[in-house]
């Protein structure tokens, strides 16, 4: 699944249309936020790099008179390094962008203001009305 290059329609590789398939959210029919897809982008990576050491250690059992870390190295050159039109370049290009994104992103639902706009509570727990915010925020200036 590793072996070909992504060539014309990026869709046509089996890989490629794996992710998109799992990066759908099911109940909203739209994709996942960055920060619920990361880790199974992440997943992949992983599993794809280990697939390559079992098969690495399965052909160094079966021929006798290969180096188990040349033929890794051979191995890691060909699948696992970032080139442009492989699978697992494209999800590693694919991972750093969300990463950034992810980073860059606030989590929805932490922040929640009152009805009437005069007070804020963070995570349900801690309330705090706007003169009580603004010394937080004089509080955490003086600080930095």
């Amino acid at each position: 699944m590793l072996d070909h290059d992504l060539k014309g329609d990026l869709f046509e590789s089996a890989i490629v249309g794996f992710l998109v398939a799992i990066a759908i959210n099911p109940v909203k029919g739209i994709l996942k936020e960055a920060y619920h897809f990361t880790p199974t982008l992440s997943g992949f990576i992983k599993i794809a790099q280990m697939l390559v050491i079992q098969k690495a250690v399965v052909c160094v059992r079966d021929v006798e008179s290969i180096q188990p870390a040349d033929l890794l190295d051979k191995m890691r050159m060909r699948f696992l390094i970032n080139r442009v039109r492989l699978p697992f370049s494209w999800a590693s290009q694919l991972q750093v962008y969300r990463k950034k994104v992810r980073d860059l992103m606030t989590c929805l639902g932490y922040i929640s203001w009152s009805d009437d706009g005069l007070s804020v509570s963070y995570k349900g727990v801690c309330h705090l009305d706007m003169s009580a915010l603004r010394d937080f925020v004089h509080n955490q200036l003086e600080k930095a």
